[in-house]
């Protein structure tokens, strides 16, 4: 699947920390715009509605922070600490997350457009009710991960993901390619995983799942 990269200015400022620079959003309610962050904390800060654009974090730690209905355009994460960070009904375009920890990170009711998750641990990842255009997981684990009630003409795929125990309920896998991926225990009703691509191994799997009785 083709998506869209970030587009990053060649000159970034870089001398603001992190806490310095949302302490200044959240007292103007101005945008973050080109900005580059390295190894910067704000855990568990609280900033809801923000608009970051064309910046950079690497090394940061946003644990358990809360920036809910935020919008973040041009945006990369790169060995980032995420885990627990809120931004559920965020719209997210051209973002990438690169090698971060996403544990039990709640993007639901988000809207993501040409977003990469790469080699993201982000087992617990809370996507239910959000819409998805071009969306690309590689190498992630995205175990107990929910992905429930997708929008309709959302459109991702998985490449070499842990999928194990992935809750999939009233989101259609039709033409998701899930044969690199482990796929033990994953949650759905039936309907489904129709027009899914797996592995005749993979199918087995699945029958049991629906409780068919497969009789060698």
């Amino acid at each position: 699947m083709r998506i869209a990269e970030p587009v990053l200015p060649l000159q970034m400022e870089s001398a603001i920390s992190l806490k310095e620079a949302l302490s200044m959003a959240q007292s103007d309610e101005s945008a973050l715009e080109a900005y580059r962050f390295c190894t910067g904390s704000a855990a568990g800060w609280v900033l809801e509605k923000g608009e970051y654009k064309a910046c950079s974090f690497l090394g940061c730690r946003l644990t358990g922070a809360h920036l809910s209905k935020s919008w973040l355009r041009d945006v990369v994460f790169e060995r980032c600490e995420l885990s627990g960070l809120r931004l559920m009904e965020s719209t997210l375009q051209r973002v990438r997350f690169v090698n971060c920890k996403f544990s039990g990170a709640n993007l639901a009711g988000a809207s993501l457009q040409d977003v990469l998750f790469q080699n993201c641990t982000a087992d617990g990842l809370m996507l239910p009710e959000s819409r998805l255009k071009n969306v690309v997981f590689e190498d992630c684990n995205l175990q107990e991960a929910s992905f429930s009630a997708l929008g309709k003409k959302s459109s991702f795929c998985f490449e070499r993901c842990d999928l194990r125990a992935v809750d999939f309920f009233r989101t259609s896998l039709n033409g998701i390619d899930l044969t690199s991926c482990e796929i033990d225990g994953i949650r759905l009703e039936g309907p489904e995983v129709r027009g899914a691509i797996v592995t005749a191994l993979q199918a087995c799997d699945l029958a049991k799942l629906l409780g068919v009785v497969i009789k060698s």
